[in-house]
C-alpha cells in the first residue's frame, strides 16, 4: 500500500514532468485512496506484472466519475496518477530495500517503460 507522503512526492514528479495536471493535485489523494482500498486484491496480480485487473477497476471508477461530469482532461490525469500508483505498488511488492527516492525513481521507470505516461482516458460509457 502506497504511503501518502511518498505518493505525494510521486505525484509531484509527474506534475513536474507534465504527465499529470497540477490543477488537480488536491484531488489525486482520491485516486490513491481508491487504489489503497483494493491493494490486497491486486497484490497477486501485481507480483506477476499483470496490471489489467487493477487498471480495469480504475477505468470503471473513472467511468463513474465521467457519468458525474468529470472532464476527459481530469480523468486522463487521474488515470495516469493511478497507473503510476500501481507501478509504485509493484516495485514495493518486488523490491524491499530502497530509499523513498529510489522507490519513486523505480516506479517512474516502470511507469514510462509501460508507456503509461502516454495513456489517455477514453470513455466507454454510452
Amino acid at each position: 500500500m502506497a504511503d501518502k507522503s511518498i505518493v505525494k512526492k510521486l505525484d509531484g514528479k509527474l506534475i513536474k514532468d507534465n504527465v499529470i495536471e497540477k490543477e488537480y493535485s488536491r484531488d489525486y489523494s482520491k485516486v490513491h485512496s481508491f487504489l489503497n482500498k483494493k491493494v490486497k486484491i491486486y497484490d497477486n496480480a501485481l507480483k506477476k506484472e499483470n496490471f489489467k485487473l487493477a487498471e480495469n477497476d480504475l477505468r470503471d471508477w473513472l467511468n463513474t466519475l465521467n457519468k458525474l461530469g468529470a472532464t476527459q482532461e481530469k480523468l486522463t490525469s487521474y488515470l495516469r496518477c493511478g497507473l503510476a500508483h500501481l507501478c509504485f505498488d509493484y516495485i514495493d511488492l518486488n523490491v524491499r530495500k530502497m530509499t523513498n527516492d529510489e522507490h519513486i525513481t523505480r516506479a517512474l521507470q516502470s511507469f514510462k517503460k509501460r508507456k503509461y505516461d502516454k495513456s489517455y482516458y477514453k470513455s466507454s460509457v454510452k
